[in-house]
Order: C-alpha cells, then structure tokens, then sequence
C-alpha cells in the first residue's frame, strides 16, 4: 500500500447526495481506496432543514470522528419545462438545495473549521453554468450558479485556516437526471466523475482551492 493510500485509510468522507448516480459512484471508488465514508441522503439528511443538516454532522461526529472531506452532490428532481410555464416554487425547490443545503452543511462544520480542521470541500456543479445555457432548465441552472458563487467565496474564507474548496462541472452524466440527452456531445459515466472527486480528496490536490474543473469531453469549446 503506497503513502497516500495510508493516509486515505485515517480519512472520513461525508458525501451529501450520496444515493445519486455520481455520489454513489464516489462512495464506493472511495471505500475500495481505503477512505471511511458516510452516506448522506434524503433519508437521513434533509439539506434544507438546518436543524436535520445539523444534527446528521453532529452524529458523524460522534460516531465516527471529524469529516475531513465534504463532496456536495445532491439535486432536486429535474423537470424540463419552459420559463414561462414555471412558477418561483420551481425555483426555490433548487436554491433550497443547492445554494441553501451547502450553507447549512458549512455552518455544520465551521467550528471544526475556525479550530483548525483541515477540511476539503468537494463541490458537483455543471458546465450549463459555462457558456450559452440549453432551453427548458431556467430553475435548475439559476440555482447552480447561486452554488457556484457561493463555493468560489467559500474557497475564499476557507483558504484562512487551511480548508480548501474544488468544484467539478461536468457535462451530460449519465444519471436518472439525464431527460434529454443531447446528441453529438459526450455523456460521461457516473464513475469517470468519481475518479476526478478521488483525486481531488488526495493530498496531490492539495493547492488545489476555488478551482473549477470542466469535465465535459471539450463541449463548452464550441
């Protein structure tokens, strides 16, 4: 067993959105390279409840020790429609998760932070916040780009007491999510994107901080 997967063994990930095609994927390519992970999903953790948030890190804490690595990956169901037939409730379904479900797990943790536990935050974006938007996903995407915003001033607080933050945005995943699947444009399996969180949760990533990483097969070149 080389060093770093010495290391990997003392590590405990929580994985937010771990009953998802990319959190499930992640959980388990983690377990086989020897990290300890917690499954966090709708039914343990809701991410837009503080208190349920709150008390699901509070019992990881106690259990099975400080998280050090935090992948963000849940989603509200995707319901392709156009703008004009949507209402705010849509949209705030999203945020809630999204930009709301983070805030609440980085307040869970941020004492362990502000004591100097080095925490690496793992965050699942999309390439549709990059370039020109596709039709029928206004509330989906609007509430990304309110996660991306957060995560690139979260990277920023975290980097002060040696706590980091990556994103991943990648294209079309070949998850239930996947409604439409655009033709001509690569669709990455949940496992390629799990091997790009594995090494963003080893120590060669470690002057990795606010970095957004396409992984996308090239599509938001055209």
């Amino acid at each position: 067993m080389n060093k770093d997967s010495n290391v990997a063994k003392t590590k405990l990930a929580a994985i937010v959105g771990g009953a998802g095609g990319v959190g499930s994927a992640t959980a388990k390519l983690l377990k086989e390279q020897g990290y300890r992970v917690v499954i966090l999903d709708r039914e343990n953790c809701d991410v837009t409840d503080e208190s349920s948030v709150s008390n699901a890190f509070k019992k990881i804490d106690s259990e099975e020790g400080a998280v050090d690595i935090v992948v963000y990956a849940p989603s509200a169901p995707v319901i392709p429609k156009p703008v004009f037939h949507k209402h705010w409730d849509d949209f705030s379904k999203h945020l809630d998760v999204q930009a709301k479900g983070l805030f609440f797990v980085f307040s869970a943790l941020s004492k362990s932070i502000i004591s100097g536990h080095k925490i690496k935050f793992i965050i699942l974006s999309t390439e549709y916040c990059i370039g020109t938007p596709p039709l029928l996903l206004s509330d989906y995407i609007t509430a990304k780009y309110a996660l991306l915003g957060l995560s690139k001033c979260l990277s920023v607080e975290l980097a002060r007491f040696n706590s980091a933050l990556a994103i991943i945005s990648p294209g079309p995943i070949n998850t239930k999510l996947l409604t439409n699947p655009p033709l001509g444009l690569k669709i990455s399996e949940p496992e390629e994107i799990a091997k790009i969180i594995l090494f963003l949760a080893n120590n060669e990533s470690k002057s990795l901080n606010g970095a957004n990483i396409n992984v996308n097969g090239g599509s938001t070149m055209f």
